[in-house]
């Protein structure tokens, strides 16, 4: 069986934008350089934590998520647990980058609109 270690994850900054960046599956610890506020963690190498500070509400928030389900699924999400606002996509980089490229398109309507 072969499985597609390579992957994506976007944060959202502080100004509301979307920085993504791709990593590979193994070599998870290089996120922590790639993003300030941002911290990975392995537990028992099944799952991943992780550990950010969020721009919406200036707090942390943890989200874990199981390797295998990174693998398989197509995009995994967190949000801020005070607004819903989703801060956090993990997963398949062409999923990823299909939902930033539609995020910005509707945004970009919005202002229009205004």
């Amino acid at each position: 069986m072969l499985c597609n270690t390579n992957l994506s994850i976007s944060l959202k900054n502080e100004i509301g934008q979307y920085k993504i960046k791709n990593f590979n599956l193994f070599q998870i610890n290089r996120l922590n350089d790639m993003f300030p506020d941002f911290n990975v963690y392995l537990t028992n190498n099944i799952e991943i934590e992780l550990k950010l500070k969020c721009p919406i509400c200036d707090r942390y928030h943890c989200y874990k998520f199981r390797i295998m389900d990174l693998i398989n699924s197509k995009m995994l999400l967190g949000g801020c647990e005070y607004s819903g606002i989703t801060i956090i996509y993990i997963g398949n980089t062409k999923s990823i980058y299909e939902t930033i490229n539609k995020y910005k398109e509707i945004k970009n309507m919005v202002y229009a609109m205004i």
